[in-house]
């Protein structure tokens, strides 16, 4: 018998005095990461193309053989034709040649030559930063700026523990800041989709912890739903004794599980050591070894919802004790065990001597 927690409403209006406690005994939930600060130079291929560069013939061939699947995928398919039978064929889309996608082929190459002259101005700027000892922020930084045309931009300051993207920069990208300090302020050149990024460190932003009314919505958040899930707990409790009544007067337990309306399921009989039905969860199998027949189990509560389980019969193989299969099963996991413990026993021993937690100090 199951009830989800998010149907589970309880009214909860934690006083302001409340909300001060929770807040003053949970304030380490709510500290502010460190965060760094840092900007980034972007070189965009978008920059570098150069309109009058003409790629030669066996260049072109190349890249159109290459990417001729490509190309062929953009070739409309015809219209059907109406054969004299009265039946209709659709013909295969024409070859495509290097003719009609010659302009095209032209554009990319362009375009992947700009993504290297744009990956070299990058690599040329990183090293004249580390080859001049340029410093950060100074006039001779502000003048490698210009001379490459490029520009510095801002990016809001963000901790390790949540790296987002942001301005069109990965996540990958924005995460090597990390490795930077005001030693080593700028990047190698990084790949960003087809820009190349060289990240620039700016300091950091030290952590704290806020005031309360800056997160008291969050605040009023968390006590809410500590104080639900408490509630849901507690009504476990409240429905395993409504539950345990209605079968003591003689109701099923599916009848005493929809009359409290929580969600009823059953399950054909399987042995403990064998697959559970379908449906019957494997964090459920553990209360079966605690239940005799006709036992309800506990509240079994996750982040969900809250579950009881019912043991409607119960059998246990029988065995007897003096037979000597029995014996020489009990007598050998005895021995099993107690050389495990044997051995393990010699292994701390021997690892604890002359520290703090030897057995002779504890």
């Amino acid at each position: 018998a199951k009830m989800d927690y998010a149907a589970f409403t309880v009214e909860i209006n934690p006083s302001e005095e409340e909300l001060t406690t929770y807040f003053e005994n949970n304030s380490f939930r709510y500290i502010v990461d460190t965060k760094t600060k840092a900007s980034f130079v972007s070189f965009d291929p978008k920059n570098y193309i150069d309109d009058t560069y003409i790629p030669e013939a066996g260049e072109k061939s190349i890249h159109f053989f290459t990417n001729k699947a490509r190309y062929q995928a953009t070739i409309p398919t015809p219209e059907p034709i109406t054969k004299d039978d009265g039946t209709t064929e659709t013909p295969e889309a024409p070859e495509v040649t290097l003719e009609d996608v010659e302009e095209q082929i032209i554009t990319e190459l362009r375009f992947e030559n700009a993504k290297s002259a744009a990956q070299t101005v990058a690599e040329e700027f990183a090293y004249t930063l580390f080859d001049q000892a340029i410093e950060n922020g100074s006039d001779d930084f502000n003048t490698l700026l210009a001379a490459k045309n490029v520009t510095l931009k801002d990016l809001v300051a963000y901790p390790q523990s949540a790296v987002i993207m942001q301005d069109g920069l990965t996540t990958q990208t924005l995460s090597q800041v990390f490795r930077l300090n005001e030693d080593r302020y700028y990047s190698d050149p990084i790949q960003n989709n087809d820009q190349y990024i060289v990240l620039i460190y700016q300091g950091e932003e030290a952590s704290y912890t806020p005031e309360f009314s800056a997160v008291r919505v969050r605040v009023t958040a968390d006590l809410v739903e500590e104080k639900k899930r408490a509630s849901f707990i507690e009504k476990g409790e409240e429905l395993k004794k409504a539950l345990a009544t209605s079968l003591a007067e003689g109701s099923s337990f599916e009848e005493a599980a929809k009359s409290l309306e929580l969600t009823y399921a059953t399950f054909d009989s399987f042995k403990r050591n064998e697959s559970s039905p379908e449906g019957f969860s494997q964090d459920l199998l553990a209360q079966l070894d605690n239940l005799s027949e006709g036992d309800i189990s506990n509240w079994i509560t996750n982040a969900t919802s809250g579950t009881f389980v019912y043991a409607k019969t119960k059998s246990v193989p029988a065995y007897n004790e003096d037979s000597e299969e029995v014996k020489t099963y009990l007598d050998s996991q005895s021995g099993r065990v107690s050389n495990v413990d044997s051995f393990v026993r010699d292994i701390l021993t021997e690892a604890l001597a002359q520290t703090s937690l030897a057995p002779e100090n504890t």
